[in-house]
């Protein structure tokens, strides 16, 4: 007897143009997979591998439900929904875990360790393979001892979990994943002023093009705006392009930024887009899609006209205006909506223990300063300052008791092994790496003279106990970066890892950030949540952000000279160094107005 596949099936009515028959097979074959994740249980490695084979099946049956919907558009909602269930599967599974209640808190926490560690080897030894035959190199390579090193740690702790699986059979019980349906949104946001805007990339092999899906609390299904096949064919050039100019010559990247940001808005049409955004709206969230996490979206540039839309009285001037700033409440991130919907809601938080690392390479003069104005929004304070800053100091109960956390350092994501992105810690080897100058940045991409040992890796914040703290502040480089090469969309990367940790909110950065720009940004943040909390008796990081980015973006020599007036500086050597800064710096100018100054921060999260 010949077994015929649900996927096959569909695949033959999708190409006969029976869409109704198309769906329904998708559907089934969807079903079973999702079954076949469930049985899998704690089994991590295999779900990955199944996911990797399966992940196309989402994207058809995507297509297939946008097709439909220009009849009934009914169709465009379960469109949505079929969308995030194929996104961050990893991550949302993690959170919907929940303990048995005949499991002992120190059980359920040394087998979840076990499970984050062995998915993060596993990670590390698929990205390692990856490499390897990406650079085509042999079997003797200067790489492979160390490979095989980790593949006989992964077949240790698999066993370890197996045992602990025995003697606690209980442990295996996991939570099966209840996606949020379209007709339930109005339960996760606050109020029809708050519009999500999810993007979706279709493949050449699927679909060959970019859909948006808008919608909010009194939306009965989503807009739909879909590009050309051509437009994700520029999309896909200009990122290559960036990326390229990226690591080759990035002092190029940061002269181009503004014109490259314009050609990206026209590409990705968000003149047009906000025209399907209700003017009573006040906030955005923003759901990326693969390589589009990267990417500032929230900074693209907008035409006047749609600047007036959301500001009818305003008069017309010549500046450039921005996506963000057309709403009163800002812009988000959030990596998928069921992953932000799982976020625990913190309106009112608990907002005075602030821990802090501080300059620990000695070679960022103005993050002494960034932490030291930081300290006096709060009533108590754990600093770890230059050389005290190190992996041994580095007290994970005192960071499971921080209401913030703030790291002032360098920082780096590796792209060809995302689990060895880091915040550089003291007494790490850095005189042989790379370096931009002026910036929180340390290339970790140099091989073995950077001492990772002595980093905060990103596989090691999975561990972290963070469940107390509302807001991580990644003041440093590339800490908003992901895996974007990652086929099943697992949103890999320094924010996901806090988030995991417990953390409600992140902000991180797309970019090597300048040092001195960035220590005027993290203060002028950090001023306005406690202007909101003495005022409102809540924060909101979005906003705190976003007006401080627009302050940034404005701010001239006058106003510079009133507002450090205010600020601690207590190294002479620093505020002489500030003097002759503000000194050669000509009235009236905005010397922080290009976009590469402010636009890397995002706020992710709650």
């Amino acid at each position: 007897m010949i077994c015929v596949s649900p996927v096959n099936i569909g695949n033959t009515h999708k190409n006969y143009q029976k869409l109704a028959d198309a769906f329904n097979s998708y559907q089934e074959a969807i079903n079973i997979f999702e079954d076949l994740l469930y049985q899998l249980g704690a089994d991590d490695d295999a779900k990955r591998k199944l996911r990797e084979q399966w992940v196309n099946l989402y994207k058809l049956i995507v297509v297939v439900c946008l097709q439909l919907g220009k009849e009934k558009p009914e169709y465009y909602a379960t469109a949505w929904e079929y969308v995030e269930r194929s996104k961050t599967r990893r991550l949302v599974e993690i959170f919907a875990q929940t303990k048995p209640a005949n499991v002992s808190d120190t059980d359920w926490k040394e087998f979840q360790d076990l499970r984050n560690q062995i998915t993060n080897k596993e990670k590390w030894i698929e990205d390692k393979e990856r490499s390897i035959i990406l650079l085509e190199e042999l079997e003797e390579s200067v790489e492979q001892p160390e490979l095989d090193n980790y593949k006989i740690a992964l077949v240790n702790l698999k066993q370890q979990l197996n045992k602990k699986l025995e003697t606690n059979p209980q442990l295996a019980i996991g939570q099966q994943i209840q996606y949020t349906p379209f007709s339930k949104l109005g339960e996760k946001l606050s109020d029809d002023s708050t519009v999500v805007i999810q993007w979706y990339i279709l493949s050449v092999d699927v679909g060959s093009k970019l859909c948006v899906f808008i919608y909010n609390l009194q939306s009965s299904q989503p807009y739909v705006w879909e590009s050309s096949s051509e437009d994700l064919k520029k999309l896909y050039q200009w990122n290559q392009e960036y990326l390229l100019t990226y690591y080759s010559n990035y002092k190029t990247l940061v002269d181009e930024l503004p014109e490259r940001l314009n050609r990206l808005a026209e590409i990705l049409h968000i003149d047009e887009l906000i025209t399907y955004i209700p003017k009573n709206c006040q906030e955005i969230i923003l759901i990326p899609h693969l390589f589009l996490h990267l990417l500032p979206i929230h900074a693209l540039p907008i035409k006047s006209e749609t600047w007036q839309k959301f500001n009818p009285n305003s008069a017309r001037t010549n500046q450039t205006h921005y996506f963000f700033e057309c709403f009163t409440k800002r812009v988000r991130y959030a990596p998928s909506f069921q992953i932000l919907g799982q976020r625990k809601n913190q309106k009112y938080p608990n907002y005075n223990h602030l821990f802090a690392v501080q300059n620990p390479t000695l070679d960022l003069k103005y993050t002494d300063i960034e932490v030291a104005a930081i300290k006096e929004f709060f009533d108590d304070s754990y600093i770890l300052k230059k050389e005290n800053a190190n992996k041994k100091n580095l007290n994970a109960s005192q960071i499971s008791l921080a209401h913030c956390v703030h790291f002032s350092c360098h920082g780096s994501f590796n792209f060809s092994e995302p689990l060895k992105s880091a915040l550089i810690l003291a007494n790490t080897q850095i005189a042989e790496v790379q370096e931009i100058k002026n910036t929180r940045y340390i290339s970790l991409r140099e091989g073995d003279s950077f001492d990772l040992q002595k980093c905060l890796t990103l596989e090691e914040i999975f561990s972290l106990n963070l469940t107390q703290c509302y807001l991580v502040t990644l003041s440093a480089c590339e800490t908003g970066l992901i895996d974007s090469s990652s086929t099943t969309d697992e949103y890999i990367g320094l924010p996901s890892s806090f988030l995991y940790a417990g953390a409600s909110n992140v902000v991180s950065s797309l970019w090597p950030v300048n040092d001195l720009s960035t220590t005027f940004l993290m203060i002028k943040l950090y001023e306005n949540l406690n202007q909101q909390l003495k005022e409102k008796n809540e924060m909101n990081v979005a906003i705190a952000l976003g007006n401080a980015q627009l302050w940034l973006k404005k701010v001239d020599k006058t106003e510079l000279e009133k507002w450090l007036a205010n600020i601690p500086l207590i190294d002479p050597n620093h505020e002489a160094e500030l003097e002759d800064w503000l000194r050669d710096l000509k009235p009236n100018i905005k010397p922080f107005e290009s976009p590469y100054y402010w636009a890397a921060f995002c706020a992710i999260g709650q």
